[in-house]
């Protein structure tokens, strides 16, 4: 499904202020709100995307409100901060292998002690 975009910005908006009567015949003052067309280059929140999406692994590169590529964003940081997660994990690992292999060096400090004190007695 695809959805129609509308070129009208949330940020870029004109109000003015109505007097009615609400239904007791008190006075109301309500907010008339006029969204203006996008200002696009001349706007700091529009931004230009350069990469892969998160969810289709498409190309992209297109300029576009930053509102708009919030969720996207969203999703490729919490994808690289699994990414990070699964490498720091795969690392801590790793030591703990070559840990587990490699004597203590409490071991190797006595060891070493023992080679001098052979040497000197003998």
């Amino acid at each position: 499904m695809q959805l129609e975009r509308k070129a009208l910005c949330k940020l870029n908006k004109k109000s003015r202020w109505i007097e009615s009567v609400d239904a007791q015949g008190r006075k109301v003052l309500d907010e008339e709100v006029t969204y203006l067309p996008c200002n696009q280059l001349d706007c700091h929140f529009f931004i230009h995307i350069r990469g892969l999406h998160p969810q289709t692994g498409e190309q992209v590169d297109e300029y576009d409100c930053v509102f708009c590529w919030l969720p996207v964003l969203l999703i490729e940081n919490a994808q690289q901060s699994r990414q990070t997660g699964a490498a720091v994990e795969s690392f801590r690992n790793e030591m703990v292998r070559m840990n587990e292999q490699a004597p203590p060096p409490q071991i190797m400090l006595v060891q070493e002690q023992r080679k001098e004190e052979l040497c000197i007695t003998g």
